[in-house]
């Protein structure tokens, strides 16, 4: 009786070193930047041509000017400048740059090949 009971308790023991698997530090940290990845969102928006730029105004001969601008900010900031979107997407250039204004220097970046620092 005590050995049929041995028995049965050793292979108790067995079946739960069977089912654990060792886990990673290294592993935890690259599926959690994995998952983080693919929930970020990228979001353009376009300017409208009504008003000419700085550097527009100088060179003429090449048509349209654009210059890039990065921006971090907020979800509430971002809400708050897309809500002014018409048309599409389209976004008026006094309206985002009543909104750059408010933003702290540090957070937005001069991209454009115009804007030598």
């Amino acid at each position: 009786m005590m050995h049929t009971m041995f028995t049965f308790l050793s292979r108790k023991v067995e079946q739960k070193l069977k089912d654990t698997e060792a886990v990673y530090r290294d592993e935890l940290i690259n599926r959690k930047k994995s998952s983080e990845s693919s929930k970020k969102v990228k979001k353009s928006v376009r300017f409208a041509d009504s008003e000419p730029s700085i550097f527009g105004e100088q060179k003429k001969e090449k048509g349209k000017e654009t210059i890039r601008v990065k921006v971090k900010m907020t979800k509430e900031e971002a809400a708050r400048l897309l809500s002014k979107c018409k048309e599409g997407g389209v976004l008026e250039f006094k309206d985002v740059a009543r909104e750059l204004v408010t933003l702290p220097l540090n957070r937005v970046r001069v991209v454009s090949s115009l804007h030598q620092p």
